[in-house]
């Protein structure tokens, strides 16, 4: 378990990042969870503070990465969301890839992911994928 003293330094270290944050990018971050920074940060196009935010606060990896998943589907990013995909074997799975895409409409997109759906998850993938709420 953390102790006190731990948090209150981490919670110092984050606002302190958030102030330093606010000045250089004339945006709000104060108040921000460590994650809805990184979330944030993702969604603007920041991937260099949002990886060095990971690193210095130790986000688990798997969390990371289901945060800047989600994000870049959010902001439509889909060539950095294939970039991501590619960087390393995704803790979170492919179908995580899917599920943004589907959740954010863009079908042509989760097809890419869908060929690298582990066979056990490529049904319930594909349902996702071909709902009828999703345009093409």
């Amino acid at each position: 378990m953390v102790k006190a003293s731990q948090q209150i330094e981490d919670q110092i270290k984050l606002l302190k990042y958030q102030q330093r944050l606010e000045e250089e990018m004339n945006r709000p971050f104060l108040n921000l969870s460590l994650h809805q920074m990184i979330y944030c940060l993702t969604k603007d196009n920041n991937h260099k503070v949002a990886e060095q935010l990971r690193k210095e606060f130790k986000v688990p990896e798997r969390r990371f990465w289901w945060l800047k998943i989600n994000a870049l589907g959010e902001s439509g990013d889909w060539i950095e969301l294939e970039k991501f995909s590619r960087s390393k074997k995704a803790p979170v799975g492919m179908e995580a890839f899917v599920d943004v895409c589907s959740k954010y409409g863009n079908v042509k997109e989760a097809l890419k992911y869908l060929v690298k759906v582990s066979p056990e998850q490529k049904v319930k993938c594909l349902v996702k994928v071909r709902s009828p709420k999703l345009k093409a």
